[in-house]
């Protein structure tokens, strides 16, 4: 991959959470091609280890590879309230949905496997899922057996999402079961390309959503 240059990722003013950063770590290796995850974790300062809840970060399909880092300092803001955050890689050409939620699959299977090195709560699994730049919609017919699907559905407390409902309401008709309670935030198209669209009034309501799965 292209070299980029490290971000510092710093504690809280109040110091009570400080966060640490792990680059370009391989969750899977897809036709030839590594895919990483960019995790952003909090670390306990007490000898007491504490675990917290993981956010999977799903970028649109369309997005491009390289814009995976340029979410890192936002997304840090929100990790400093008491969460892991895992940004997924996507593959470099545009993944179907089928691809996406195998993927998906695969870096949940990968934190829930390295959960005790990043301080994750198995039990407290996310998605964030970042719908705004219009995708690329598949007309793949998804074949899931009802093994994964089962799988999917007991790692995944509730999504979030940004963007339009159409994209969630494909994935959920062509899989042919329930998914995850979602929050959806309505958003013009590449609105969160726009540093002013990620307040803390967003994170706020984020925040809100989630603390109501968590065990």
């Amino acid at each position: 991959m292209t070299s980029y240059q490290e971000v510092n990722i710093v504690h809280d003013m109040a110091g009570n959470i400080v966060l640490d950063y792990e680059k370009d770590v391989t969750y899977i290796i897809n036709d030839g091609e590594e895919l990483h995850l960019q995790i952003i974790y909090p670390i306990t300062q007490t000898q007491k280890q504490r675990t917290y809840p993981c956010i999977v970060y799903m970028m649109s399909t369309n997005e491009k590879k390289e814009e995976i880092y340029h979410n890192i300092p936002r997304l840090t803001q929100f990790a400093q309230r008491g969460f892991v955050i895992a940004l997924m890689e996507k593959p470099s050409e545009n993944a179907t949905y089928e691809e996406q939620i195998y993927l998906l699959r695969s870096a949940v299977h990968y934190l829930n496997e390295h959960a005790e090195t990043y301080n994750i709560s198995p039990e407290n699994m996310f998605i964030w899922r970042d719908g705004s730049h219009k995708d690329h919609l598949s007309n793949t017919n998804l074949k899931d057996s009802s093994a994964q699907q089962t799988e999917y559905r007991t790692d995944i407390k509730a999504i979030v999402c940004f963007g339009e409902k159409e994209q969630m309401k494909m994935i959920c008709s062509q899989l042919n079961f329930t998914i995850p309670p979602i929050l959806m935030l309505p958003c013009e198209e590449n609105e969160t390309s726009n540093l002013e669209f990620w307040t803390e009034d967003v994170f706020d309501i984020i925040e809100d959503y989630l603390i109501n799965y968590i065990n």
